[in-house]
Formats: C-alpha cells, sequence, structure tokens
C-alpha cells in the first residue's frame, strides 16, 4: 500500500511536462506564394486591404537579402530602408508574420569553411533583428534547394566519412539557430519541411540499411543539421515541421498518420539527447497547394484536379484547409504559384473555401461532405485507366483505348524533359562558378546583375504572361539548343493534352453510367436488407449482387 502514494507523487510530478510537450495553440493559418509575395514596403502601404484576406500572417521577403547560405557579407546601411517600412507596418489581424530565407546554394557554400560561416551567421544575424523590428514571430526556412544542393553528401564530401560530415553539419546547425536567436529568443522557425520529407528512409526497419538509404540521398544531411539546431534550441523556440508532403493529400487519414510520424516515426533520426526537447519543442505543421487542388499547374493535364469538376476542386481545397487546420499543432501554410492574393487575381470560389474551413474548425463542426469523387479522378491520373479495375466493367466504357497511347506519349516527353532539365542545371552551375572566380571588385557588379538576371526564370518556358508559341518564338532567336527541345516538347504536349481531353470527355460519359448502377445497386441491397430485418449484408445480397460493384462505393457520383 506504500507504494501507491509514492506512486500519486510520481504521476503529479510528471504531469507539467507532459503538459507542456501536449500544450495547445490557436490553429493558425499563413499566406505563402512564389508569385505575390510582397516586401515590406508593400506590406506597409497595403497591410489593411492585405488583412482582409483570410489568414493569421504572411511569410515575405527582404529584397536582395533572402538565402541563407550566401556567402556576400549583407550591408546592415542598405538593409536600412527596408527595416524602416517593417518597423512602419501595424499590424493587426497579421499577429504570425515570419521572413523567408531559401537554402539555394549559389555561392559554393562548404559546410567546412569557417570563413564563409562567419559570414553566414552575421547575415543570419541581421535577418533575424530585420524580423524583431518588424514584430515579426520568426522565419520561415525552405530547405529546399533551387540549384546546388548543400544537403548531399556529394563527391566534393566524400574523402571524409559520412559520421565527420554529419558532426560538421550538425555543429553548423547550431550556428544558424543560435545567431537566429540571439535577436528572437522566442523564435518560431517555420521550415516547409524535416524529417517529414524522410518518411520512406525512417520507416525502414533495419538500422544499417536505413542508413544507407540516407547516405544517398538527396537530403542526407538534413537530420544533421536538425539535431544540431536542437542541441542549441532556447526553451522559449519552436521548430515546424512544415510537411510539404501535404501538399497532395487526398484523404483525411494522410493527415492523421502524417501527424503521428512526425510526433513519433520521426525519432529515429533524432539524436536521443535531443528526443525529449524534440517531443516539446518540435511543432506539426502541414501543408496546402492551391493550385494542385484547383488546377492551376502546369503543363495542364498532368494533375488531379485537371479530372475534377470545379466543384470538386473547391471541396478538396476545403477539405484540405480543414483536415490541415485539425492536424497541425499551430501552424499551417497556405501556398500558392498562379495566383495573387494582394491584386486580386484569385479562382472564383476559393477564398469561400477557405473561410468555410476556418469557420468549421473553429466552431468544433465537421466537414460535412466527403470527396470520393476524388478516388474516381485518381483512377484517372495514376494509370491512367478510367475505371477501377476491379469493376469489370470495361462494355461501358470506350475509354480504354486512349491509356496506352497516352502512356506511350508520357514515354516519348520523359527524355526530352530531362535533357531541357540537365542543360539548364548545367548552365545554371556554369554562371555560378563564373561569378565566385570573378574578381572581388567584378564580383560585386556581378552580384547586382545576378538580382536582376535570373536564369531559372529565363529557361523555364512557362507563366501565364505570355503564350507559349510567342515564347517559343523570343527563344528561337536568342538560344537555337533550347529551342528545339523545347519545340519537340511542346509538339509532344499538345498531342498529349489532346489525348487527356479526350479521356475526361469519355469518362464523363462513363461515371455517368456508373453512377445510374450504382444507385440501383443501393437500392436493391437497401431493399433486400430491410426485407430479410438485418443489419448486414446477408448471404442472399451477396449472391443477388454484383460483389465488386458493392465493394467501390467511390464510384457513385
Amino acid at each position: 500500500m506504500r507504494a501507491i502514494p509514492l506512486l500519486l507523487a510520481i504521476w503529479f510530478i510528471t504531469i507539467p511536462a507532459c503538459v507542456k510537450a501536449q500544450e495547445e495553440h490557436p490553429k493558425k493559418l499563413i499566406e505563402y506564394g512564389s508569385s505575390d509575395v510582397p516586401y515590406p514596403d508593400f506590406i506597409e502601404k497595403n497591410i489593411r486591404s492585405m488583412e482582409k484576406r483570410p489568414f493569421d500572417g504572411i511569410i515575405f521577403r527582404l529584397r536582395g537579402l533572402n538565402h541563407a547560405f550566401e556567402l556576400r557579407r549583407w550591408n546592415e546601411s542598405e538593409l536600412k530602408p527596408q527595416m524602416d517600412a517593417l518597423a512602419a507596418i501595424k499590424w493587426r489581424k497579421f499577429t504570425d508574420n515570419f521572413i523567408c530565407l531559401q537554402s539555394t546554394d549559389r555561392w559554393g557554400m562548404n559546410w567546412f569553411d569557417d570563413v564563409g560561416w562567419r559570414t553566414i551567421t552575421a547575415n543570419l544575424r541581421l535577418v533575424a533583428r530585420a524580423a524583431r523590428i518588424g514584430h515579426c514571430v520568426g522565419i520561415c526556412f525552405d530547405p529546399e534547394p533551387y540549384g546546388n544542393n548543400p544537403w548531399t553528401y556529394s563527391e566534393e564530401y566524400r574523402n571524409r566519412s559520412f559520421s565527420d560530415v554529419e558532426a560538421q553539419v550538425r555543429k553548423r546547425g547550431m550556428e544558424f539557430i543560435n545567431a537566429l536567436q540571439k535577436e528572437l529568443p522566442e523564435l518560431r522557425l517555420l521550415t516547409f519541411f524535416q524529417i517529414s520529407w524522410l518518411k520512406n528512409i525512417a520507416k525502414e526497419p533495419d538500422q544499417e540499411l536505413r542508413l544507407k538509404r540516407l547516405i544517398n540521398d538527396d537530403y542526407a544531411l538534413l537530420p544533421a543539421f536538425l539535431n544540431g539546431m536542437l542541441d542549441a534550441l532556447g526553451p522559449g523556440a519552436r521548430i515546424i515541421d512544415g510537411n510539404e508532403f501535404a501538399y497532395y493529400y487526398t484523404d483525411s487519414k494522410a493527415f492523421s498518420d502524417a501527424r503521428q510520424f512526425i510526433k513519433e516515426d520521426a525519432l529515429v533520426f533524432i539524436d536521443p539527447i535531443n528526443r525529449e526537447k524534440y517531443s516539446s519543442q518540435v511543432q506539426v505543421g502541414t501543408a496546402i497547394y492551391m493550385d494542385h487542388s484547383l488546377n492551376l499547374r502546369r503543363p495542364e493535364g498532368d494533375y488531379l484536379s485537371y479530372f475534377l469538376t470545379p466543384r470538386e476542386r473547391l471541396r478538396w481545397l476545403e477539405h484540405n484547409v480543414y483536415y490541415a487546420l485539425k492536424s497541425t499543432d499551430e501552424y499551417a501554410w497556405c501556398y500558392g504559384e498562379r495566383l495573387d492574393w494582394w491584386r486580386n487575381v484569385l479562382p472564383a470560389g476559393a477564398q469561400a473555401a477557405i473561410r468555410s474551413a476556418r469557420k468549421k474548425i473553429a466552431s468544433g463542426r465537421p466537414l460535412g461532405f466527403n470527396i470520393e469523387n476524388i478516388a474516381v479522378a485518381r483512377q484517372f491520373y495514376q494509370y491512367p485507366v478510367p475505371f477501377n479495375s476491379r469493376l469489370n466493367l470495361e462494355k461501358l466504357s470506350a475509354c480504354s483505348e486512349y491509356a496506352p497511347k497516352i502512356r506511350e506519349k508520357m514515354l516519348e516527353l520523359r527524355p526530352v524533359e530531362e535533357k531541357i532539365k540537365a542543360l539548364k542545371k548545367a548552365r545554371e552551375l556554369k554562371s555560378y562558378v563564373g561569378l565566385i572566380n570573378k574578381p572581388p571588385a567584378d564580383k560585386e557588379k556581378a552580384w547586382e546583375a545576378e538580382k536582376i538576371k535570373d536564369l531559372r526564370a529565363k529557361y523555364l518556358l512557362r507563366g501565364p504572361e505570355t503564350p507559349e508559341e510567342m515564347r517559343l518564338n523570343n527563344l528561337k532567336q536568342k538560344d537555337p539548343e533550347m529551342y528545339a527541345l523545347a519545340l519537340e516538347r511542346y509538339e509532344l504536349g499538345k498531342e498529349l493534352k489532346a489525348l487527356r481531353e479526350k479521356l475526361r470527355d469519355c469518362a464523363k460519359i462513363n461515371r455517368c453510367k456508373i453512377g445510374i448502377i450504382g444507385r440501383l445497386v443501393q437500392l436493391v441491397r437497401t431493399s433486400l436488407l430491410h426485407r430479410e430485418g438485418q443489419g448486414s449484408e446477408s448471404s442472399t445480397a451477396h449472391q443477388l449482387l454484383p460483389e465488386n460493384l458493392v465493394a467501390n462505393r467511390a464510384f457513385l457520383v
């Protein structure tokens, strides 16, 4: 009996720690866009109209100073006009705002370069000071490399063991977070992803095989960087794993599974000495990709939302906003590329869908609908085959002829895309290496030129501002080599789009036929069960009804 009071005492002592680890926060939605990302002066002038949008904050950039691993020392006097604008912003509704830093490495950053890292940490502290002056809650860090990848165990480091490189990257992670915390002791570091990106590797049960897979992964060094940040993370700071993979979720289970992974399974990559800190100070975040659900991505026809009706697309968006907020600890972030919240370039109904999801979360109401038709469209996208193979209704469909044609066309297109990608990468690398090798005086001029001349945009060959034919004509004069590849891709893309449109039109007709049959099946099942007075499927029902139809309710429209 004496053991009982002792157990109760231990239980009461441990309650505060558990409560802290599971502390609940208001759910907040943060906006970020590649085409509408604002700068401080724009925010200062337009903040009142911006705050009419359905968000709790934004991710924005400093003009010219947004790459975390840049080796050029940033000049505080040059930054002063932007700091003045930040100080003048009168935030009201937007309570949680972040300055964005990318991990793009255009400057040949080396994890073992102490001189370079002194420059990097000085720049980081300057950005953190700007965030403090602008009353931001923290920094947004995008680990995705848009150019050379700093996270790979590349040939540059192969003369050292992987564990040695990990140790050095972990040291830099400490320096990274310390530089930010000096200005922001209660820092919120919203990362677009951390261990959530390594889900498939983390789930490998064999430790030796897991390490081997990690070493060969594009993000091999990211866990070491996170462990370094955890080593130095202050008690008031938080890191948010933004789970960018949530862009593509089509059901509520994917959101709950991701939460469970970040909270529990991800611990295989966390040093045991940091696991308690990870559990209490790393939050689950979630992403929403508006272009993906609203059929704004290009090339048109390559993505799931192409096969949905406008109403289904809006429901998919509302569904993902709802479950993103429901599954996150505090922050969900909403990303868009081909829309602009601040200049009113928005798909009809998108804002209403987001507001609806937010109201339901705030009031504790259920979503109120499912998105079963997403499963129907997924059949077209994944295979692409117009019907689930279990339905055995080929006689109803004239669509099956298109599937092999589409597959064949996609196989033709793939090597062309790879050639274009390789050519872009080679030219960007050559340009950046050229900048690094310039004399100091010329290098400063080159940095200024680089702000204006964006090589990636030059060769991206897409965008809403110009027709495809005009871009090709411009390219023909400037770059014959790239033009030949782009023209081949354009012609193949037109053929592929035409095939997909035929498939979609055919699918609409046949989905209607399947829907009628499905409803008849439901009526017959209901009648049989009612007549027999049973609450479950009877043996008679199984004998009389096509089992494959009953099992595929996702096809009821």
